[in-house]
């Protein structure tokens, strides 16, 4: 009796569903029209971004083993300042590229796609690889998917995945709101609550405030990139990530750490902390397990 009833109220849905795709494909295509004759005026009046004040590239060069730092989506090296001077501390060198599209301009990050991030991650590799063996690479939130997908080295020792997303929390939302978004309005203005605010604020942060919303398409087909991968991961790897973070779940943690094919592996909570916890109040914890993990590997 379940069973047709359920069968029968399907039945009834079919029509909705249909109509909701007619009305999506519709609004994309006119979406699709608008972007092609909005962008054609923006192309004419674009010149090439300047690098923001605070979001430069850097390179400090200590002893062999060096730390390869991938800053997360909408961010820049910047964000890895605290650590990268803890790091060199410690005589370790750092580098910390900036991905294509970043600490600039939110249009200019519009241009992009997951492809130009993830050769902004390759070239930086190679630029290590030219002078260490020894290779840590470092990735902040969507960092540690490029992290993660990067070629399989043997100069590569560990990699150390820093709030790394597999999924969001109200993933489904996301996926199903945000091509309505996007057929409206091109950026959106994040959200912090006051506590994150004053993280940001204290730490000068340099990211951008506003995300353009076409590449969060190529922010969940990095994401599931990674989700396919992971069994093919046999390096060391550390997986951090705050247990109070309000963008990835606890189970998101989990997921990697289960899913990843290397015995040799970690997890740590960082507690009470900003989804970007190397900058926030417990971040000398996080600094220590990440400093214990390149030595035991090193």
């Amino acid at each position: 009796m379940y069973l047709i009833t359920f069968i029968y109220s399907c039945f009834l849905l079919l029509p909705m569903i249909e109509l909701y795709i007619a009305i999506v494909f519709l609004l994309l295509v006119l979406r699709k029209i608008r972007l092609i004759w909005n962008r054609k005026k923006l192309y004419r009046k674009l010149k090439p971004f300047k690098i923001n004040e605070g979001a430069k590239p850097f390179f400090y060069r200590k002893s062999k083993i060096c730390c390869l730092l991938l800053h997360g989506y909408t961010s820049t090296p910047q964000e890895f300042n605290l650590l990268a001077e803890y790091l060199v501390k410690k005589n370790i060198s750092v580098y910390a590229p900036l991905i294509k599209g970043h600490g600039t301009d939110p249009i200019d990050l519009a241009n992009t796609n997951y492809k130009d991030w993830m050769k902004s991650a390759e070239d930086a590799l190679i630029k290590v690889e030219k002078e260490y063996d020894n290779i840590f690479i470092i990735g902040n939130s969507l960092g540690g998917n490029l992290a993660f997908l990067l070629k399989n080295d043997k100069k590569i020792k560990g990699i150390i995945s820093l709030g790394t997303p597999i999924f969001f929390r109200f993933g489904l939302t996301i996926r199903l709101f945000f091509p309505f978004m996007y057929l409206f309005k091109d950026f959106q203005k994040k959200y912090y609550t006051e506590e994150i605010k004053k993280v940001i604020e204290d730490n000068k942060k340099v990211h951008y405030d506003y995300y353009p919303l076409n590449t969060i398409f190529s922010v969940l087909k990095v994401m599931k990139m990674t989700k396919r991968i992971l069994f093919k991961i046999d390096k060391p790897v550390l997986i951090m990530q705050s247990s109070k973070d309000i963008t990835l779940s606890n189970s998101n943690a989990l997921y990697l750490f289960n899913n990843i094919r290397s015995n040799k592996k970690k997890l740590v909570f960082i507690p009470d902390s900003y989804h970007v916890f190397i900058i926030d109040k417990y971040k000398k914890m996080a600094f220590d397990e990440i400093y214990d993990f390149i030595k035991s590997n090193s």
